[in-house]
């Protein structure tokens, strides 16, 4: 048997205005009663103020008639149409445009659902200000209760609407349980029973809340629930059974409304501070008051606050709770003690009103850490979080920018709280946290702020400074609904006054408080690096550059050395690649050095010198309010070093026409061995489009990367100019006013047929990073600089640490061809003789040793195929592709800047090398691993003989004349015969014992496709003498 009730939808939309004694109804009804009343449209500017469409702020809801006050901290930004609400028990993120939330437990974030449907007292309080601001008159001046002056602006609504016949109550008899389970899960269990013999009644109520509650007569137990605030569902409830019946009930929804609606603006900010609400609703009476603290109109705040979790549960429609009660307050304290206050782990929010200046600040408290939080000017706040413990560990933040500052270095944050060390301010922590004041005596009852107070008066004394102090209690029996922690007979202070007297003179002072609870201290705070702190640019430094701008076509590859505010150097940047440019920041010139002496100077401005490109490359690791707010992304690999990423984003319109040019700014830093942040990449990619014309496009994107980064004190004579006879010139280069950009933006070249690999000059020097990963997360990195010379057949690798310091050096010098056997030296050492120097040469031996098998092999030069252009690292790279064979799934790529691409650090015309990626598929045990190796090229230099700058170049080593320092050639020649027969008997008997032990099955699996010894990676049916040996170090 099926049974429904039809309700007429205007009906139920006037029934659900009916005003309820519930704070969250009545807030309710002040969202709608404005759609009802028509009246003449309100001219904003004359009187009442537009406010800010994206803010935060501390919402403080007080309904004086039935005793309730509800706090959440406030967001909402009208942009993206999201709103969030913070209170100490739940988080609830709002999407207002689709009429969803989503909302989490603090205590537990990870288990989040998402409901249909927003409930009133998750509106917006800028909604609610817009909602009700027709006919509103200035009332003139006024100073509210918190000690605020407050410009003030009222509005009176006086209406009677007839009402329409609903249903306001639903009878069921003779229900099944799976009836009961269509509206109510939890219910149906509850129940239990297979028989008809289930009654149930829903009452609809006026502020479109709907309560049933069912009863099992066989087991006399019963449920009660609330249904969705759509009653569709009570309404077409299916009863199951033959004598199952429904009864329904009427009522009107007349309305009848006399209220004062009065808003509160701060008279010097302007900010809201107030709204209330006076009168009748259907002749119950209206006392309505809510607070707003620290308004902070903002223009961007983090991304994550509005971000909608992607992990929720759906929990269908939402129910709102009914908070139906009367006041239920009982007789004030007497006798306080005041040791019954919260004594660790609580959070506060003072409003402090010292010398007519107010101020709001938001204090954690536990017995390990504090924090105090004020306001950022562009959004997000300044936290100061003090290790009580330790305060060598406390450490201030920006929650805006990230930026962090550490008691450890510059700009420390004090050794104590302010509230701890300033006379006037100290008397609220000695009340709230110390409890230290004592001798309360009971004063009155009163009203503050539409609540219900206690007041008690003492006297106080610290050392030379005298309090006499009043301090406001909610009353008992005053309800905190969503305030986990405190229930009516907790002892929650709402405000404390004190008359301080200093040295002599006495201040009037005042702190109202709001959000009074317990809390657990935010595990965010309590160390920098859970905060995600942004790291400071470098002041004092010198690093490796390479900078790639892809709209423009231009690489900018150099050393540069940095003092800030005073000196500035770079070779391979301005001019040719050796050129040296310096900047002095003292008597604002530029000098552009050639050779050894030659050079011309130049007056510059500050307008040039600070350019990202022209000045240092820190520059790009610089946020500016403008760039938005700063977000946190965590840990990922980047060249092989696990480096912590941070963005921010921004779109603006550019002044004077109609183009928006929205940019993202991903910045990567990593930490050497002794802690310092080191700079690793940034990458700045954006888009500009026009409002004016729809097809316009226009994408830009630059890398930045630095390498060898030490924060050692750079050489003076980098900097030095004093003793070359300079030329003074009054016009910059053309480069350096264009921020060393051309004037052209880059086209791509056409991909060029039967095109041949750029040839890779004799001799070089670069600067590359190696990294190493592979499928099963072991991952790997080294940096370079590596000078290569065929004519002399000489090598060198030093390596650079990633504090900025060299590690170890090597030298090779071949016998007879590049990459086979010879001698070598490490760090000075004697040299000595390798057969297989890949076992030796750390850019060899990190990965596969396959990739200089390019360099050292013309042969296998020739083979690689232009396949395409791609984008690598901000640079559109001719992607070169090499197969070793059909049949094998190994492919490496070599990358290399277009020929019409500039770049700094080569002469113009030389082909620049940008990166190698070699692929290897290989099977072990039925399991393919997949390993990428990847170098990075970050300075090239065709063409410069470096090697002295290793101590020498390679020592000859003559065969055919011995000295006494040789061992003779008959004796040379025994010794090798004798070691090669050793070698491989026991070779064969190390290969019989591996195999019967079954350690060869990875080797073994890869021998379909490794490059071996002896078997040319080009064509494999030719053979490598013993100096071409690229032979792994797995297998030998």
């Amino acid at each position: 048997m099926e049974s429904s009730v039809y309700v007429d939808d205007q009906s139920r939309q006037r029934r659900e205005m009916r005003f309820t004694s519930s704070l969250l109804a009545a807030v309710y009804c002040l969202l709608v009663v404005a759609s009802i009343i028509e009246g003449p449209t309100f001219t904003r500017g004359d009187t009442l103020p537009e406010i800010a469409s994206s803010y935060s702020t501390y919402l403080s809801f007080n309904d004086y008639l039935t005793g309730v006050t509800f706090a959440a901290k406030e967001y909402y930004s009208q942009a993206i149409n999201v709103s969030r609400f913070e209170t100490s028990h739940d988080t609830s993120v709002v999407d207002l445009k689709n009429e969803q939330f989503y909302q989490w437990n603090n205590s537990n974030p990870t288990v989040c659902t998402k409901y249909q449907g927003v409930p009133y007292y998750l509106k917006p309080t800028y909604t609610r200000y817009h909602d009700y601001d027709q006919n509103y008159t200035l009332k003139g001046f006024t100073t509210i209760d918190r000690g605020i002056n407050c410009t003030w602006y009222s509005k009176s609504i006086e209406v009677s609407i007839p009402g329409d016949s609903f249903v306001s109550n639903v009878t069921f008899s003779n229900v099944s349980v799976e009836a009961v389970a269509s509206l109510n899960q939890s219910c149906a269990l509850v129940l239990n029973d297979t028989a008809l013999n289930i009654t149930g009644t829903c009452n609809v109520t006026f502020a479109g809340a709907t309560v049933c509650s069912f009863f099992n007569t066989t087991d006399t137990v019963g449920c009660d629930f609330g249904v969705l605030s759509n009653l569709t569902s009570v309404y077409n409830f299916s009863a199951s059974g033959a004598d199952a019946y429904v009864t329904a009930n009427s009522t009107t929804d007349a309305i009848t409304i006399s209220i004062e609606i009065d808003l509160y603006l701060d008279a010097q900010s302007t900010a809201l501070v107030r709204q209330t609400v006076n009168g009748t609703f259907n002749n119950e009476t209206v006392e309505i008051d809510a607070d707003l603290v620290d308004w902070t109109p903002s223009t961007e705040m983090q991304p994550a606050l509005f971000a909608l979790p992607t992990n929720c549960v759906d929990g269908g429609n939402y129910t709102a709770p009914n908070f139906t009660s009367t006041k239920n307050i009982t007789a004030p304290i007497t006798a306080l003690d005041i040791t019954k206050l919260l004594n660790n782990n609580y959070q506060v929010v003072l409003e402090e009103k010292l010398d007519n200046k107010t101020q709001a600040l938001e204090w954690h408290k536990d017995a390990s850490y504090e924090s105090w939080e004020t306001d950022y000017s562009v959004g997000g706040d300044i936290v100061q979080v003090y290790n009580t413990a330790n305060q060598t560990q406390s450490f201030s933040f920006n929650s805006y920018t990230l930026a962090c500052n550490s008691s450890n270095g510059n700009n420390t944050t004090t050794s104590a709280p302010l509230y701890q060390t300033d006379a006037r301010r100290n008397i609220v922590y000695q009340i709230l946290a110390l409890h230290s004041v004592t001798g309360w005596v009971y004063e009155t009852r009163t009203v503050r702020r539409m609540v219900d107070t206690d007041t008690y008066t003492a006297t106080y004394t610290n050392g030379t400074t005298t309090y006499s102090v009043r301090l406001y209690l909610f009353v008992p029996g005053w309800k905190f609904p969503g305030r986990d922690g405190v229930d009516n007979n907790t002892i929650v202070p709402l405000a404390i006054e004190s008359n301080t007297t200093v040295n002599g003179t006495t201040y009037s002072d005042a702190w109202d408080l709001f959000w009074y609870a317990p809390a657990a201290f935010p595990d965010s705070y309590t160390t920098a690096d859970k905060i995600g702190c942004y790291p400071s640019a470098p002041s004092v430094y010198s690093a490796t550059v390479s900078i790639n701008v892809q709209e423009y076509g231009v690489t900018l590859q150099f050393d540069e050395y940095s003092i800030a505010s005073q000196s500035y150097a770079a070779i391979g940047k301005f001019g040719q690649p050796a050129d040296r440019g310096v900047i002095d920041y003292v008597a604002q010139t530029y000098t552009l050095v050639t050779g050894n002496s030659s050079c011309a100077k130049y007056v510059v401005t500050p307008a040039i010198t600070s350019s990202s490109n022209v000045g240092p490359s820190t520059a790009y690791l610089v946020r500016s309010n403008a760039m938005g707010a700063t977000q946190f992304l965590g840990v990922s690999s980047v060249r092989g070093v696990n480096a912590s990423a941070w963005t921010t984003a921004t779109s603006v319109t550019v002044a004077g026409t109609t183009f928006t040019q929205t940019t993202t700014s991903t910045y990567y830093w990593t930490r050497n061995a002794a802690g310092q942040n080191v700079p690793v990449r940034v990458v700045v990619a954006g888009k500009e489009t026009d409002s004016a014309n729809a097809t316009y496009s226009r994408s830009y994107t630059t890398t930045v990367d630095w390498v060898a980064v030490s924060f050692a004190q750079p050489s003076p004579s980098v900097f030095d100019v004093s003793k070359l006879t300079c030329v003074t010139n009054a016009t910059l280069p053309q480069p350096i006013s264009n921020n060393l950009l051309p004037t052209a933006r880059y086209q791509v070249p056409s991909v060029a047929v039967n095109a041949t690999l750029p040839v890779i000059p004799t001799n070089f020097t670069m600067i590359l990073n190696v990294a190493v990963s592979d499928t099963n997360n072991n991952a790997k990195s080294l940096s370079v600089k590596w000078t290569y010379d065929t004519v002399h057949l000489s090598e060198g690798v030093e390596v650079l640490n990633l504090d900025g310091t060299t590690g170890d050096r090597y030298i090779f010098c071949y016998t007879k061809s590049m990459g086979g056997s010879g001698y070598y030296s490490k760090n000075g050492m004697t040299q000595a003789f390798t057969v297989n120097p890949q076992l030796v040469n750390p850019l060899r031996n990190i990965g596969d040793s396959s990739l200089s098998a390019t360099f050292y092999q013309t042969s296998m030069q020739s083979q690689y195929k232009l396949l395409n252009y791609l984008s690598y690292n901000g640079v559109s790279a001719e992607n070169w592709l090499w197969t070793p064979n059909t049949t094998n799934p190994n492919t490496t790529s070599f990358y290399w800047y277009p020929s019409n691409w500039a770049v700094s650090s080569s002469v113009a015309g030389t082909r620049v090398p940008l990166a190698l990626v070699n692929v290897d598929i290989y099977a072990v045990n039925g399991t393919s691993t997949t390993t990428t190796e990847t170098w990075d090229i970050l300075s090239y230099q065709p063409g410069v003989a470096t090697f002295t700058s290793f101590g020498g170049a390679c020592k000859p080593v003559v065969f055919d004349k011995f000295t006494d320092n040789y061992i003779a050639v008959g004796t040379l020649v025994v010794i090798v015969l004798i070691c090669s027969v050793v070698a491989v008997i026991l070779a064969f008997a190390s290969l019989r014992y591996l195999k019967k032990r079954g350690y060869l099955t990875r080797f073994e699996a890869k021998l379909s496709h490794i490059r071996l010894n002896d078997q040319n990676p080009v064509n494999p049916n030719q053979k490598f003498d013993d100096d071409q040996s690229l032979m792994r170090e797995e297998e030998l």
